[in-house]
């Protein structure tokens, strides 16, 4: 019987040295993004033979797993875990993990389906330091709009010192100018924004996350945290006032510069959950890859 624990503030710790052997650049492999969805989707884990095993309780395919990820033998846990199951439901399955899967069990024991809404956008860290070439014009043109605008900004890197300045920004920016209080928000919106928020009040207890603030005339204007994993850049939380043009342009090229200075060459900015407008947003900044999830119900047992 394999025993599955709640994560939580006291064990989180143990995930990082986990992921740091995951090479499927997918963001649901990261210890940021299970921690800050723990508790919408009532994440437990397990250490089976020396891999991490995540479970959820989706709202569409119920309790499923995830990939296991570490540097042992995903075979043999993918064994352990179909034992005296008839099928075994595993979710957000990488394709490079689906491969996987149909050379160790064959393609006809195993059923499963693309979820593009949970696809993640790949795009190269130099395009986004400048916003440069034909398909970004219009970025670069909002850049230059913020630095017109705006003579004197930087970008402080985010550590625990500094930590209150951020969470207050996002406190007044889910106060006065993005309110997901009511009930024609999304939940998945309402669970982002509580969960950003406590991440940064958590900074202590996430060694890994990265980030910084887009600091203008002395004022915070936006917040940003991630995780670099080899040479992807996680971007989990940006969040920018609406008040100034070319912000979240500025924003996301001033983290792009961080994170190249620390060996990203790539940034991983999530899924659009499905959101039509997020996709068009998305899609504009001309991402190189989108990798696909898989939803996968399979016979895994020996």
């Amino acid at each position: 019987m394999i025993e599955f624990t709640k994560l939580t503030d006291d064990n989180v710790f143990m995930l990082p040295k986990y992921m740091s052997c995951q090479r499927f650049k997918t963001s649901d492999y990261t210890t940021g993004s299970i921690y800050m969805w723990r508790e919408y989707y009532g994440v437990e884990f397990a250490i089976i033979e020396d891999m991490l095993v995540v479970k959820t309780d989706t709202e569409h395919n119920g309790i499923c797993y995830s990939y296991p990820v570490g540097c042992a033998d995903d075979k043999k846990v993918l064994d352990i875990l179909g034992e005296g199951k008839d099928a075994l439901k595993l979710c957000n399955v990488p394709k490079d993990a689906l491969v996987r899967l149909k050379s160790f069990y064959g393609e006809e024991k195993l059923k499963y389906e693309d979820q593009r809404e949970w696809a993640d956008y790949i795009y190269e860290v130099e395009q986004f330091c400048t916003f440069s070439g034909k398909k970004l014009h219009a970025k670069r043109n909002f850049l230059n709009r913020f630095k017109k605008n705006c003579n004197l900004y930087d970008f402080v890197p985010l550590t625990v010192a500094n930590s209150s300045q951020a969470l207050e920004f996002l406190e007044n920016y889910y106060e006065e100018e993005k309110d997901v209080s009511s009930d024609d928000c999304a939940a998945t919106a309402q669970e982002d924004a509580i969960r950003a928020q406590e991440a940064i009040k958590k900074l202590h207890l996430l060694p890994t996350f990265t980030g910084g603030m887009l600091i203008c005339e002395d004022k915070v204007k936006g917040v940003t945290a991630g995780e670099i994993i080899g040479d992807m850049l996680y971007v989990h939380i940006e969040k920018a006032t609406l008040t100034r043009p070319g912000v979240y342009q500025a924003l996301s090229s001033e983290y792009a510069k961080f994170a190249k200075k620390r060996g990203a060459k790539f940034i991983n900015r999530a899924d659009d959950s499905g959101d039509e407008g997020l996709r068009k947003s998305k899609l504009s900044y001309n991402p190189i890859d989108i990798l696909p999830k898989y939803y996968v119900e399979g016979e895994l047992a020996k």
